[in-house]
This record gives C-alpha cells, sequence and structure tokens, in this order.
C-alpha cells in the first residue's frame, strides 16, 4: 500500500512537472513578411531568445513626404504566443513546400504583393518560401493558418503602443 502511494506522489509530481515546464523548449528564427515593391513592406521575425522584432515601411508615402516613416517594434514573446508559433509552424509543413510559388509567368510583378517566409529550426537548415499574390497553387489549411496568424500578430504588435 505504502509503494503505492509512492508511486502515485511520483507520477503526479512528474505530471506536474511536465504541465508547468515552460513551451519555450524549441528554439527557432522565422521570418515573415509581406512587400509590395515600391509601395510598402511589413515585416516580423522571431529570433531563438523568444524575442520579436515588427516593422513597417511606406515607400510609396515616404517618396513624396520626403521623409522615411519606419515604424518599429520589438519585445518578448509570451509563453502562449511562443507555443502558438511553435504548434503552426509545426503543422504547416513548411519543410516539405517549394522554394516558389507564383513567378512562372513572364508578368511584371512592381504591383504584387509578395509573402517572403524563412524559417531555421534549433540546428537545421534556413527554409525559404516565397508566394506571389496571384500563385495558382493550393496551400494546406494549416499553412494558411500560420499565415493568417503572423498576420495578425505583426498587425497587432505596429498598433499597439504597448509593444514596448
Amino acid at each position: 500500500m505504502i509503494q503505492y502511494r509512492e508511486s502515485t506522489v511520483v507520477i503526479l509530481l512528474l505530471l506536474f512537472t511536465a504541465c508547468t515546464m515552460s513551451p519555450r523548449g524549441q528554439q527557432f528564427t522565422y521570418t515573415f513578411s509581406m512587400e509590395s515593391i515600391n509601395n510598402f513592406r511589413v515585416t516580423l521575425q522571431l529570433n531563438p531568445d523568444s524575442s520579436w522584432m515588427v516593422a513597417r515601411y511606406n515607400y510609396f508615402f515616404d517618396r513624396f513626404g520626403g521623409s522615411s516613416s519606419v515604424l518599429e517594434r520589438d519585445g518578448k514573446l509570451t509563453d502562449q504566443e511562443h507555443a502558438a508559433f511553435v504548434k503552426l509552424l509545426k503543422k504547416s509543413g513548411i519543410e516539405f513546400m517549394k522554394e516558389s510559388y507564383g513567378f512562372d509567368s513572364e508578368e511584371n510583378i512592381g504591383c504584387s504583393v509578395i509573402y517572403m517566409l524563412s524559417l531555421t529550426p534549433e540546428g537545421g537548415k534556413t527554409l525559404y518560401i516565397n508566394i506571389r499574390e496571384n500563385a495558382e497553387d493550393r496551400f494546406s489549411d494549416a499553412f494558411r493558418e500560420m499565415i493568417l496568424y503572423s498576420s495578425l500578430f505583426l498587425n497587432n504588435k505596429l498598433e499597439t503602443d504597448s509593444a514596448y
């Protein structure tokens, strides 16, 4: 009976420890950007230490305004944000994707929106993906969910002054 109680206590302690561990066990570098050449660019960069940096460049308005209006913010991912990115990046299947989509045609890409992603898993090779907005390829729901989460994260951090 005593051995049963001791083993139950040990199992409960192990479960408690596992549930309270930080989800930051996975380190990676991830960049996501959207750009319309000569018009605008927004970027998100996540670093292995869970720091993030977002930026918005308004090339079009800067040309007419005569000054640069770059908006940059940085901070640290919360445990929930880090866990969400880890989960979405794993589910996305990014490691099985091609390097480029939608660049097969000879059309002028000057006004197109281009999505650029890179992912460097801990100790792994950097993966690069470029997607032109009019790419006719079908992307998985998980990949689209990752893009949506990245976009919302980027937008939220750019629009809040509390990001410092």
